[in-house]
């Protein structure tokens, strides 16, 4: 059976830990071979691929969402530099590979020290200052999660002493 390679457009995100399992999901065009796919791959629908670096060395199943996004799940990598940023391409058949300019960028998680304060005034804006070994600023997007909610997630400001999280309401 033919099919047209697809075109890849975007990643997001562009980076993820080394112990992996982070979601990425690969904007394009193309990934029409992949809908209707089961757990199992039945109904003759196959399953994509998603090859990480240039060795080509880790394949994980891709699931197709709508036709123009997909989903692949980074694996765990231990022989990469900090910061080091890695080729993603996929298949729709398992053997031809496109793959997108945009690298996949793999970060040792953080590993915290002491926040302070270690309270917050209850209408939120208390700046908590997180020491600790942090990844390279520019391959990441900082989040801080005050609780379990996902209205008390918010965007951190990543400085050479550490991280800055502004306390939400």
């Amino acid at each position: 059976q033919y099919m047209v390679r697809p075109v890849l457009k975007s990643i997001f995100p562009l980076s993820g830990p080394t112990e992996g399992g982070t979601q990425v999901t690969v904007h394009g065009e193309g990934f029409n071979a992949l809908l209707g796919a089961g757990i199992d791959g039945g109904s003759g629908a196959k399953w994509g691929s998603c090859l990480w670096g240039q060795e080509r060395r880790t394949t994980v199943t891709s699931i197709s969402l709508d036709g123009t996004s997909m989903i692949c799940t980074s694996p765990a990598v231990t022989e990469l530099k900090e910061g080091h940023q890695v080729e993603l391409a996929v298949s729709l058949e398992q053997q031809e590979y496109t793959s997108i300019a945009a690298g996949f960028y793999f970060y040792r998680p953080p590993i915290l020290e002491q926040a302070s304060p270690n309270w917050s005034l209850k209408n939120g804006g208390t700046t908590i200052y997180i020491t600790g070994t942090f990844p390279p600023m520019k391959t990441i997007t900082a989040l801080c999660q005050f609780g379990n909610s996902p209205n008390s997630i918010v965007k951190a400001v990543l400085t050479e002493f550490g991280v800055k999280c502004p306390t939400p309401p």
